[in-house]
């Protein structure tokens, strides 16, 4: 079955899991294609700002299959963030995908080879981050870094970082908007 996003104005309107599993890959090539052909000195970071229930954990879950990581994806609210490997083949099987717009070389790139997937509820200020090497994390150009909650920590976020705003609406619909930040 082939779901079609609605786009409204300046959201995406998700009604299922399904579309949220559509959703995320659209965003997987949009970031990976942003980010690709730069020269990139910090990891790139991905902000994920909603209430609870509103889908973040979800699109995370997604947004980590596409990287071919066979792991279950889950909250790590409790041990606050959940490291996961790329798998070192990822690449290889599908430079075409990162290569279709120019002809870039590509043994020359740095790939990513982690994603570090933080969950900042529990966290009462970033001040808590540095036990967390969130610095040295942060400045690798081979991370990827989602955080949920990110607004507990906004004061330690990178000036550029891709924002997704999470609504939910009802059982059945959540709006999203995407957003490149350049502070």
């Amino acid at each position: 079955m082939n779901f079609q996003l609605i786009k409204k104005e300046d959201f995406f309107e998700i009604k299922n899991e399904s579309e949220m599993a559509i959703f995320s890959q659209k965003i997987f090539l949009h970031i990976l294609n942003s980010v690709f052909n730069k020269k990139n000195e910090t990891a790139t970071v991905i902000a994920l700002f909603g209430n609870l229930g509103s889908g973040k954990t979800t699109f995370t879950k997604y947004f980590v299959k596409n990287f071919e990581i066979k792991e279950n994806v889950t909250s790590p609210t409790f041990v606050i963030c959940k490291i996961f490997d790329i798998p070192n083949n990822f690449w290889q099987n599908n430079q075409s995908i990162f290569l279709k717009e120019n002809n870039n070389d590509f043994e020359n790139k740095i790939f990513f080879k982690k994603i570090y997937h933080f969950d900042m509820y529990r966290l009462k200020s970033s001040k808590e981050l540095s036990v967390l090497n969130w610095i040295e994390i942060i400045n690798n150009p081979e991370n990827i870094i989602i955080v949920e909650w990110p607004d507990i920590i906004i004061d330690a976020m990178p000036k550029s970082f891709f924002k997704l705003s999470f609504e939910f609406i009802n059982e059945n619909q959540r709006n999203v908007k995407f957003e490149s930040i350049n502070l």
